[in-house]
């Protein structure tokens, strides 16, 4: 009797385990399904947004299909289709929601989400629904609705998600076979089994913190029992600055020991009643509960962001990373998760803008921002695809002779519908997205080929500047694509230079230190761009193998009536000339700076007064007019 009882209760302790594990997956999986609707919500807004800028739905549809191969549709306030990724399919009438979402969305302005299922996808589709306005912006009744496919999204983050999944249903099934074999100790087998799978489900393996998961619960638990109550509940949004740098750097183990520091940091910075989880790569959230007012969320983000911009040592090197913080509170910024996450994500964007290593509270008008910013980087990747970029140059001029010893190439995007848009916009984006690598590594082969035209049309070989990002400096890639250019294009190394800023060098230095003495092997030279703006010293500069430094235009703006501006930049020059470096002055805009700039022994001018960045044959012109009538610059 006794052992049926154990067997029974043996038995029943196993089908526990295993239901137990059912239920903790699909908790995960239910996770990874609000994860890929808010992302699919945000872009289908972004469409919206997008088409409604360019005036042209069908040509940013088929744009967007080329970039992300994902089922988009648009259609106005009768379902009729005013673009499609399919052309074919332009005008017809949208029939594939069986329950009318589009329909009802069009009608009350809620975004839904439905399954297609036709002869050509009978596995089905799953779509999100929004609305779109004639102008865009949620203003009037909806005029039509964006139908975007997200499986893709939802694959995505079930692929980064798939490896713990495993793991947490092969630790379920050992744990439950394991309650068989230890029926006898039925009791503790039973709890330290559900304990490790609990603990795999719903941690960070790395960091031992909350996973996406248990932040969901624990956020969900959070606000139903918050009732309404303003300032129960705010969520932090914490991403790491330029983490990739890190990872490509010193490597993933370094990348690993940094995040795990972090998370004990961030921790640290907690009351009793807070929690903190990572959602992955170097994402964290924190939810604070209690903190009624900004002042003490804002005390709270300033604690995280000076614990996590404390030098970390690590392969013996010492280096910093900063955070950006995206603050959204309960109930004013959304009473739900997917809401808070959402608005503290793009306020957590805003942080970044606004410069890094700070933190931003969420307000009505980001929300606009972000769905600008979405349609922007979409226009910027089909601008990337269909290379509406081309390379003006701008002149260097020598201050003893007048005469034009180099050009610096400078990147610029004329776009079918956005029109001129100005670098300060977009090179910020290239470099979030990564395309500034390849777009780099263009621009590059771009101005070698030019220079080595130019020789070839008869002109006597002037050097060449190309600008270097700080995503393309931390490309493991770089030193063999100039290498590459360099032989491929056939210009001579000498007349090439490489400008890097201050922060660039500093940041990793030892690297920085070796991979600028491997491009001086090769035989080119190499600038420090917007000198005097970072971490100006004699010592920093003795330590990198560099030819010229550029004083930053900020200083020569107001020259020579600016007193601090004069000492500053007779200071850069001074300190230039002592390590018998090229000096050049940027933004150079009348005649009183350069004659003050020549004056004081600054070698080059750049800027304005004598010209703008112009096309590759304006700059043959006056190479020529040089040349052969003897016309000077300077």
């Amino acid at each position: 009797m006794v052992r049926r009882r154990i067997q029974a209760a043996t038995l029943a302790a196993f089908v526990f385990m295993l239901v137990y594990t059912c239920s903790v997956i699909y908790v995960q999986l239910q996770s990874i399904e609000r994860g890929a609707q808010t992302e699919a919500r945000n872009l289908a807004r972004a469409v919206a947004y997008g088409t409604a800028l360019t005036g042209d739905p069908q040509g940013y549809v088929q744009g967007l299909d080329e970039l992300y191969k994902r089922d988009i549709v648009i259609v106005d306030t009768r379902k009729k289709g005013l673009a499609d990724a399919d052309p074919d399919e332009v005008g017809m009438t949208y029939d594939h929601d069986s329950g009318n979402e589009v329909g009802l969305t069009i009608l009350d302005g809620k975004a839904r989400t439905f399954v297609e299922q036709n002869e050509r996808h009978p596995e089905g589709l799953t779509q999100m629904v929004v609305p779109a306005f004639s102008q865009g912006m949620a203003v009037g009744a909806p005029t039509g609705a964006v139908i975007l496919e997200y499986t893709g999204i939802r694959q995505e983050l079930l692929d980064a998600a798939l490896a713990h999944i495993y793991l947490v249903g092969v630790a379920g099934v050992l744990c439950a076979l394991a309650t068989i074999i230890l029926g006898f100790q039925l009791g503790n087998a039973v709890k330290a089994s559900a304990q490790k799978i609990h603990h795999l489900a719903f941690h960070d393996e790395l960091t031992g913190l909350s996973n996406r998961a248990m932040f969901s619960t624990s956020l969900n638990e959070g606000l139903k029992g918050a009732n309404g109550l303003p300032g129960a509940i705010a969520v932090l949004f914490i991403d790491l600055d330029r983490f990739k740098n890190i990872n490509d750097t010193l490597g993933h183990a370094a990348g690993d020991l940094l995040l795990k520091e972090v998370a004990v940091r961030i921790t640290s910075c907690l009351h009793s009643g807070d929690s903190v989880a990572r959602l992955g790569g170097d994402e964290f959230v924190v939810i604070a509960h209690g903190r009624s007012d900004a002042d003490s969320l804002s005390q709270l983000a300033k604690k995280v962001l000076a614990a996590v911009a404390q030098p970390f040592n690590t392969h013996g090197q010492e280096f910093r990373v900063t955070a950006s913080i995206g603050i959204a509170v309960y109930p004013e910024d959304g009473e739900d998760e997917q809401m808070l996450m959402r608005n503290a994500d793009i306020a957590m964007y805003q942080a970044k803008q606004d410069g890094k290593n700070g933190f931003a509270f969420y307000s009505a008008e980001m929300n606009q921002h972000s769905v600008e910013r979405l349609a922007f980087e979409s226009s910027f990747r089909h601008a990337v695809d269909r290379m509406y970029f081309h390379i003006h140059y701008q002149p260097k001029i020598d201050s003893r002779t007048g005469r034009i010893d180099g050009v610096e190439a400078l990147l610029r995007w004329d776009d079918p519908d956005l029109g001129s848009v100005s670098p300060v916009k977009f090179i910020p984006v290239a470099e979030e997205t990564g395309l500034i690598v390849p777009l780099g590594r263009w621009v590059l082969r771009s101005a070698c080929e030019q220079q080595v035209a130019w020789v070839k049309q008869g002109l006597h070989p002037i050097s060449m500047a190309v600008n270097l990002s700080p995503r393309q400096f931390a490309d493991e890639g770089l030193l063999e694509d100039v290498r590459s250019i360099l032989a491929t294009t056939g210009m001579a190394p000498g007349c090439l230079e490489l400008e890097i800023t201050e922060s660039m060098l500093i940041q990793e230095a030892g690297r920085a230190v070796e991979l600028l003495e491997a491009l001086r092997g090769l035989g080119i030279r190499l600038a420090v761009d917007d000198f005097g703006t970072g971490y100006s010293s004699l010592s920093n500069l003795k330590r990198f193998p560099v030819d010229t430094i550029k004083v930053d235009r900020s200083f020569i703006r107001e020259l020579p009536d600016n007193s601090e501006d004069r000492a500053i930049t007779e200071a850069i020059i001074a300190m230039g000339r002592s390590l018998s470096l090229n000096v050049v002055a940027e933004g150079v805009e009348t005649r009183e700076q350069a004659t003050f700039l020549r004056e004081h022994g600054c070698d080059q001018f750049q800027g304005f007064y004598f010209s703008k960045a112009v096309p590759a044959a304006e700059i043959y012109n006056l190479l020529e007019d040089q040349e052969v009538r003897g016309i000077k610059f300077g």
